[in-house]
């Protein structure tokens, strides 16, 4: 599987990196960034061929299959246009930044014939996550009816790149983080996020940033009425010794379950159980295993599917739109 990177502007995209390179078929043949720098810091560490103009690096790598990590306002582009050429694209999160973008990539992914979009939208395999969902699908807790997110993160301002703290290269924290629980909602749920009912953005720690919000906080609504709530933040001390403490909590009508998906941990309690600590359960194949599989086989089906990855990007761009207007309160 040879494998192109178009923009690398995300330190998310290292970790896609070598969790690919694991795989023996992987062969890195190309790198795009639009920031000279950021190409050249790549180019010397992957020890691969730079390309100082996308539309070259499409046709000249030989490229299977093209990632992305780049800066959020120019993914809808390099997603287009690989779809429109034939390449299956995997896209780092945010999807894009706009519902303008949103609208764009999705019509190009529906009218591009045998189109493969791919969003690495990886609590699906995060084992805490893994396991909580067979729980909830095994009945364990009966029927979902409340969901809590917490997603706090460390900034690390120092080696934050400029274009992170700019609204219109960015698109927002509720964008760019709560895609992943507005994904964990839907799935667990087994339902669609049909209502935003508030969200809410600020900026208390940074305020010489003053396009950037440090947290964000949303209230949903599914189709089945069960409920939802996402917190984030960029708020973590740099003492704590992860990059953050995310957690989900599932409120069931017979049982409860707590995720902590940075400690591998998962706790489960009902009717019949005390709170105790469960054995967590790894999916039987990577995020990128399930890509190739299905690049190789599009009959399979993957563990996140087109419209899972658009209705998590639209839930969380609507999410968004409340929060840059302010809207959704009632003022005592």
């Amino acid at each position: 599987m040879k494998l192109a990177i178009a923009g690398l502007d995300h330190f998310h995209i290292h970790g896609f990196l070598q969790e690919a390179l694991a795989i023996p078929e992987t062969q890195l043949v190309g790198l795009y960034d639009s920031v000279p720098e950021v190409l050249k810091q790549n180019v010397e560490r992957y020890k691969v061929k730079g390309y100082e103009n996308f539309e070259e690096m499409l046709e000249k790598s030989g490229a299977d299959v093209i990632a992305t990590a780049c800066i959020n306002k120019e993914k809808a582009d390099i997603i287009c246009k690989s779809l429109e050429r034939g390449f299956p694209v995997i896209a780092d999160k945010p999807l894009v930044t706009t519902v303008e973008e949103f609208f764009r990539v999705k019509y190009v992914y529906e009218n591009t014939k045998d189109a493969k979009l791919y969003m690495m939208l990886t609590e699906r395999f995060n084992p805490p996550v893994y396991t909580a969902k067979k729980y909830i699908d095994e009945g364990k807790i009966g029927k979902v009816v409340n969901m809590i997110s917490l997603r706090p993160h460390k900034l690390n301002i120092e080696t934050r790149p400029s274009w992170f703290f700019n609204k219109e290269l960015y698109g927002g924290l509720m964008n760019d983080l709560g895609v992943h629980d507005m994904d964990v909602f839907r799935w667990f749920a087994d339902s669609d996020i049909v209502r935003v009912q508030s969200c809410f953005q600020g900026n208390k720690g940074y305020p010489e940033l003053t396009d950037f919000s440090d947290h964000s906080e949303a209230s949903l609504l599914l189709a089945d009425n069960s409920t939802a709530y996402v917190r984030l933040d960029w708020l973590t001390p740099k003492a704590y010794p992860t990059h953050g403490d995310c957690r989900f909590i599932v409120i069931g009508t017979e049982g409860q379950l707590e995720a902590f998906t940075y400690d591998n941990k998962l706790i489960f309690f009902n009717n019949e159980t005390p709170p105790v600590e469960v054995p967590t359960e790894k999916r039987p194949y990577t995020f990128t295993e399930d890509v190739y599989m299905n690049i190789k086989d599009p009959s399979r089906k993957t563990a996140i599917s087109p419209d899972d990855i658009f209705k998590a990007t639209w839930a969380a761009l609507k999410a968004q739109e409340v929060a840059d207007a302010n809207l959704g309160g009632l003022q005592i």
